[in-house]
């Protein structure tokens, strides 16, 4: 069996390469719809409290079980 040239070794991953390359290429990314949500201050501002509540309620009864929870 005869050894493979230098040449050889060298253009046929080149052109794999090149290949792949362009061929990655010409995939364009599919636009996506963006939706805008708007904030709601006073929604956010009632979820922290809730949240707060919850967190003071469990750490006067010492369950940090239910303190890790919380972050999970």
């Amino acid at each position: 069996m005869r050894k493979p040239s230098l040449k050889q070794l060298i253009v046929l991953p080149l052109l794999c390469f090149l290949a792949i390359g362009f061929q990655s290429c010409n995939e364009k990314p599919k636009e996506k719809e963006q939706t805008v949500n708007e904030f709601d201050l006073t929604a956010a501002k009632t979820e922290i409290e809730e949240a707060n509540k919850n967190f003071m309620a469990l750490v006067a009864v010492g369950d940090s079980i239910g303190l890790a929870n919380l972050y999970t």
